[in-house]
């Protein structure tokens, strides 16, 4: 673990002090590696879940994808700026940029959710109410079963991305306060 006075007391290249940068310990930096990981492997999963039912209604996926691509952009601030261009870095703007990522991990785990549970009540209503024979013909669909499932693969991999992001954000605001 970073002491706090040697994250403080920070001295860039350029020999001014940035108390304000955060220096990323090693296990942060594997948790956005993680989380990297994670929203490409939830983008991936929702994208074939378009392909296998067709994405006109697929809310989710457009979702999940903004918020990859969000994802994407607050990495390559945090990771780039705070290193590599360190005047452009601004402790206030990571943290807001934390709590935006956060917000938009849990709109997408909340679409995909309703995404599941809107498959599930579709399945029940078409057993109870159709015969068999329309039933078998409803669910010809080929890859219908390993499409729910990436479905709900996609939503559990989108709250554990959810919850990582909660725990840098913590990590991120410990700082806060000794400033």
């Amino acid at each position: 673990m970073i002491e706090d006075e040697e994250n403080l007391q920070a001295v860039m290249e350029d020999g001014e002090r940035r108390s304000w940068a955060l220096r990323m310990t090693v296990w942060v930096a594997v948790l956005r590696i993680l989380q990297l990981a994670i929203g490409f492997t939830t983008l991936v999963l929702t994208g074939y879940v378009v392909h296998v039912f067709g994405g006109d209604y697929f809310h989710s996926f457009s979702m999940t994808f903004f918020t990859f691509i969000w994802t994407l952009l607050f990495m390559g601030y945090i990771f780039i700026t705070r290193d590599y261009i360190p005047k452009c870095y601004f402790y206030w703007l990571h943290i807001a940029s934390e709590i935006f990522t956060l917000l938009f991990w849990l709109t997408s785990f909340s679409l995909l959710i309703w995404e599941c549970q809107t498959w599930d009540t579709a399945q029940d209503a078409i057993v109870t109410t159709l015969s068999g024979e329309e039933v078998a013909a409803i669910n010809s669909l080929p890859n219908q079963g390993p499409a729910i499932v990436s479905l709900r693969v996609a939503t559990a991999m989108a709250c554990v991305n959810w919850i990582l992001f909660g725990t840098t954000l913590c990590i991120c605001t410990r700082y806060t306060t000794s400033r």
